[in-house]
């Protein structure tokens, strides 16, 4: 039924799993399709942390490979080029991204942020705040990720969908970590206009919901401002979470009043209903 539209293989620097197990967990799944969106994030920084890790692929391999797996499986499983690109709001990262992508035919491209202001929120330290010595609190952490992301979508036009808009609560230190509309309506309301005036789609991401619930009041405005594509990933780095929770949160989607879900082929946007 559903199509997962954010995995990661071994492609990826931060993944171990095989296609063939992300392909068993599909077919085991019931899925209709999968994309495998390997990490690509050009000048991805640490701020000193762990700096040797590398999000960079070969293009050629990934799509040989894929190939084979694609043709081995036609008819039971709908496997989707596709990748996961690291935003930056620098010009030689905007470049660097826009040649690296050249010549290759991918089905989708996830448009995401991971990196904000030289730190990945993946590291506590993001939510220090270095120049007072303190811990910054949870608007000022929330709202400086919006105001990257809102710089990354502004400033790139190619890709699909925006990844994970609220990556960065999954690893804050805060005792309630969720997401609210509610409190920051306005950065949100900038965010959402951008994507719908590009004819983006809005990814919701259900790894980033394991440990805080996704709040219905994002969907609920998107659908307000004239959004109509969603597309869901697991952002699956092992087989046990691809496709998680897609059912259940199909239908806080459906309940928001999306009736159809979206993945992407050829890079055109495909609906099919919840």
């Amino acid at each position: 039924m559903f199509y997962d539209t954010h995995t990661h293989t071994k492609f990826s620097a931060d993944s171990e799993m095989s296609i063939d197990s992300a392909v068993d967990a599909a077919i085991k799944n019931n899925l209709k399709g999968i994309a495998f969106t390997d990490h690509f994030d050009y000048n991805y920084s640490c701020n000193g942390i762990n700096e040797n890790i590398e999000f960079d692929y070969d293009f050629n391999e990934y799509f040989k490979t894929v190939s084979i797996w694609r043709e081995k499986l036609k008819g039971t499983l709908d496997i989707l080029f596709a990748v996961e690109i690291g935003f930056q709001p620098e010009s030689d990262v905007y470049n660097a991204i826009k040649e690296r992508l050249a010549g290759f035919q991918f089905d989708y491209i996830i448009g995401s942020t991971h990196v904000m202001n030289q730190i990945d929120p993946y590291y506590g330290k993001f939510y220090e705040d270095p120049s007072r010595g303190v811990k910054k609190t949870k608007l000022q952490a929330y709202g400086e990720c919006l105001e990257c992301i809102y710089k990354n979508i502004d400033m790139y036009d190619d890709f699909d969908t925006m990844g994970h808009f609220d990556y960065h609560i999954r690893y804050a230190p805060f005792e309630d970590s969720a997401f609210y509309y509610r409190d920051f309506p306005d950065q949100m309301d900038a965010i959402l206009k951008n994507i719908i005036s590009k004819n983006k789609a809005l990814e919701i991401n259900t790894k980033t919901y394991v440990k805080n619930p996704l709040d219905v009041m994002v969907l609920m405005r998107y659908k307000e401002l004239g959004g109509e594509m969603v597309t869901i990933g697991s952002d699956a780095h092992s087989p046990e979470f691809v496709g998680l929770n897609f059912k259940e949160t199909a239908e806080i989607i459906k309940n928001a009043g999306f009736d159809y879900l979206t993945y992407f082929k050829n890079r055109t946007p495909v609906l099919y209903k919840i």
